[in-house]
């Protein structure tokens, strides 16, 4: 059986003059809808404005959220058969 590629999801530190953030693959839709809704929270600069990425900023998210957005981004990016076998 071939090996299924490893699913990387990665926190990249930034200091987009925002303090520390964070770089996470989220939907395009999902990511405006975050920005909108919590722009305290999640944000874009130019370069992120069209690609499926958004910004956090790490000292306004609390773990419980911080650990949800990280499942969702794991969702976004594994395999589809990687994700069938993952727990619910």
């Amino acid at each position: 059986m071939p090996r299924e590629p490893p699913v990387t999801i990665a926190v990249f530190p930034s200091s987009e003059n925002e303090g520390p953030c964070a770089h996470t693959p989220a939907s395009l839709p999902r990511a405006y809808d975050a920005r909108v809704a919590e722009p305290r929270k999640f944000f874009w600069t130019p370069h992120y404005e069209r690609h499926d990425w958004v910004l956090v900023r790490l000292a306004a998210i609390d773990r419980a959220d911080l650990g949800e957005l990280l499942r969702d981004a794991w969702a976004l990016r594994a395999p589809p058969s990687l994700r069938a076998r993952a727990p619910r």
